[in-house]
């Protein structure tokens, strides 16, 4: 089985599989979808890997998938049953060669986006690249993972939601957790993670603009928009043993079909914590078990799996391999395996629980017409989980009908893959899911409100707008003379933006608001942007003066521009090698400059020469202008007394 259910394995009319023959060959069968028979149509032939590939949404004899290597990572078009392959893209141009890419492609509904990742350097959850490729134009739009997100941070997996917008980014790091990327408008969201608040954990489920996942609770699902994923709601929990949450389980679930419903497989898991010590022979205890778990969540065990055997409960201490018991005044669990091996050693074969309501089965989930979801049982699977390639992970076909699971069939040791024919829903049962809801095809309104057509703008300009639609806008796209300059999801009434990060003149400004099925309308307004000041540069007529003799000497500023208005600059002496008070005077002080005035001067007093016959000087300065004038160039000059 596929190694995400997620992934259908079923062509677009359901009328054709493939399945992996683990470790011989991937297999081709069809489906008589009346009499529910299989017939099984050869191997399949082509370059690519097979554990998710992708079939075309709309053409049944389509399949697409990525060759496995470390370069050359072709995605190839593949027509079956004949195996034709086609070229379609090279990715070797968008990553670096080095590490091989996931076999699972991800593909938009309306076949035109592809999705890829792969590694630079290794393979599954070091991925460190995904690109999106554009079938119709040939471009690409490629992510950098560490360079993104900071080094060390790679994927364990990416999937497209149904509607091709989003890409789930899921990270190997419980730290970073999950982000969803609006690739188009290249926005992300903020890290979405297991622990409270979010509760993002378990094998999640794509639907249009939406994921569901099992986090809080391991028997409750959970939805929420990815255009605001940290706000979820509980959709619903299976049937609870005493109203306790089931945390022995796991589970495998499938897309959001376009009727609504989806599919989950749940296997037996998990089996507490606690650790078991010998007390002789073959025989090992875990004591406090209850303690260890809390009766909030766990009751008595009854049933031990070890492989794919189950044990056989005894009273009092096992005498003989393949036992188990409970001793319920000292809490404690006892088990002899049957090949007499540590417990401790092999806790991931080893599996503890009470048996809860859905366990090991194959669940349709209904939506109902009133906003409630309900269940029902399709299958019990039976199956051994040994680890991931035995989970059953049921895989369905677009249209509901059908379901693929594997079963080692309660300790079998073979795994057998079985075809479930989805039966009609029953009077008295279940209500049936309410017809998908017509296609959203009304566009929103939108209109910009500030800045006004034709107005002139300068400084932080607040944009406001009106938007509405008759279901919800989800998102608004700001662009500046054509260029997205930011994203407003969830949208927002108003968006400060700084009028200095253009320049001065004429602009056109655009937003466009989007709802959520792709829905779009725009709308323009024209402005000016006028930042400049009209302003007069002060500066010194020269950057050199000379004196030869002790005498008071006028240094004149200047003044250039509109000289409409009325300016001023601070000036100043300072030492250089002459001394004030010993061969100058300090000057210091202020000139205003009248509407019509170009220069003015201020005057330095000498006092005496060097003593040694050489140049003395003292530096000039301007500062602080006022008015509105610039201080132009030269700003510093000096004054050199002559011997």
């Amino acid at each position: 089985m596929n190694s995400a259910a997620t992934d259908s394995m079923f062509n677009a009319n359901g009328s054709m599989f493939y399945l992996l023959h683990k470790g011989v060959e991937w297999a081709l069968y069809s489906v008589n979808r009346t009499a529910g028979t299989v017939s099984r149509l050869g191997t399949m032939s082509g370059p690519i890997g097979m554990d998710g590939a992708v079939w075309h949404p709309t053409n049944p004899s389509l399949i697409y998938g990525i060759s496995m290597g470390i370069s050359n990572r072709n995605l190839y078009e593949v027509a079956l049953p004949a195996g034709t392959a086609t070229l379609l893209h090279n990715f070797d141009t968008e990553i670096p060669a080095g590490g091989y890419p996931s076999s699972r492609v991800q593909m938009s509904p309306d076949a035109r986006y592809f999705a890829v990742t792969a590694s630079t350097f290794a393979g599954q959850d070091s991925f460190d690249y995904v690109v999106v490729w554009d079938r119709q134009t040939g471009a690409s739009k490629v992510l950098n993972i560490p360079a993104k997100f900071g080094a060390g941070v790679y994927l364990h997996s990416m999937e497209m939601d149904n509607s091709g917008q989003y890409i789930r980014l899921g990270s190997i790091t419980q730290v970073f957790g999950t982000v969803f990327w609006h690739w188009q408008d290249d926005v992300f969201s903020a890290s979405v993670t297991l622990p409270a608040p979010d509760y993002f954990g378990g094998h999640k489920v794509q639907g249009v603009g939406i994921n569901l996942n099992q986090g809080r609770y391991g028997d409750e699902w959970l939805t929420r928009s990815l255009a605001t994923p940290h706000i979820w709601t509980s959709l619903f929990t299976y049937p609870r043993k005493s109203g306790k949450p089931n945390w022995f389980e796991d589970s495998h679930a499938t897309r959001v079909l376009t009727n609504g419903t989806f599919f989950d497989s749940r296997y037996l898991l998990g089996g507490g914590t606690g650790a078991f010590v010998s007390v002789g022979g073959g025989v090992y205890k875990l004591a406090g078990y209850l303690q260890y778990n809390g009766t909030a969540n766990f009751d008595p065990p009854d049933t031990v799996r070890y492989g794919l055997t189950n044990l056989q409960q005894v009273a009092g201490i096992p005498t003989a391999p393949g036992q188990w018991s409970y001793d319920v005044p000292t809490d404690s669990v006892y088990v002899w395996l049957p090949d007499s091996s540590d417990p401790q050693a092999t806790r991931d074969r080893l599996h503890i629980a009470d048996w809860r309501p859905m366990m090991d089965e194959i669940v349709q989930l209904l939506p109902g017409s009133n906003g409630t979801w309900t269940w029902r049982r399709l299958a019990h699977h039976r199956t051994h989980y040994l680890d991931f390639d035995t989970g059953p992970r049921g895989n369905v076909d677009p249209t509901g009908s059908f379901v693929l699971f594997q079963s080692n069939w309660d300790g079998s040791p073979r795994t057998d893959v079985f075809l479930l024919m989805v039966p009609p829903l029953q009077s008295g049962t279940a209500s049936a899911p309410p017809p998908p809801p017509p296609a959203d095809s009304t566009p929103p309104s939108v209109s910009i409100t500030s800045p006004a057509a034709g107005a002139t703008v300068s400084g932080t300009v607040n944009i406001t707008v009106s938007a509405s639609d008759n279901v919800a806008v989800t998102t608004l796209k700001y662009y500046l003379d054509g260029g997205l300059f930011a994203v407003s999801s969830p949208p927002t009434s108003s968006l400060p933006w700084d009028s200095k990060s253009t320049g001065d003149g004429p602009h056109s400004l655009a937003v466009t608001a989007v709802d959520g099925a792709g829905n779009s309308t725009q709308a323009t307004v024209s402005f000016k942007v006028s930042n400049a000041v009209d302003v007069d540069p002060l500066y010194f007529s020269s950057a050199n003066y000379s004196v030869s003799k002790p005498a008071t000497t006028a240094i004149t500023v200047l003044r250039s521009g509109p000289i409409n208005g009325t300016v001023s600059v601070q000036y100043a002496t300072s030492d250089g090698t002459a001394k004030a008070g010993v061969n100058y005077q300090t000057s210091s002080g202020t000139l205003t400059f009248q509407p019509g005035v170009t220069a003015q001067t201020f005057n330095v007093r000498l006092i005496k020469k060097s003593v040694k016959n050489v140049p003395l000087t003292v530096n000039l300065t301007l500062s602080n202008p006022g008015g509105g004038a610039l201080l132009g160039t030269p700003t510093t000059a000096v004054l050199t007394i002559q011997p």
